[in-house]
């Protein structure tokens, strides 16, 4: 009796767990690469920068920071974005 009493005492903490968790899940979109949508890194638009995958608001705002300076080149962004997330995206990049 007391062992049955246990596995249903331990099935109800998991079921509250899972709907808790399954409420306060963060879900993040994640952002498909569209192959007729070119984003000029030199003059796009915090938003539009944002919206390429891989780019966040942090390096959104260090490309636009590094631009104010000079004409931004592929290997800058290369430098700010990391090699692997810079050859995902650079078909959708222009300069």
């Amino acid at each position: 009796m007391k062992d049955k009493l246990n596995i249903l005492l331990f099935s109800l903490l998991v079921l509250l767990l899972v709907f808790y968790l399954s409420d306060h899940a963060k879900v993040v979109p994640h952002k498909n690469i569209d192959k007729t949508m070119k984003v000029n890194i030199n003059v796009g638009g915090k938003e539009e920068i944002m919206a390429l995958p891989f780019i966040g608001e942090k390096k959104a705002n260090r490309i636009i920071e590094q631009r104010r300076n000079t004409t931004l080149t592929p290997t800058t962004i290369e430098k700010i974005l990391g090699k692997k997330a810079f050859t995902r995206i650079s078909s959708v990049i222009t300069y």
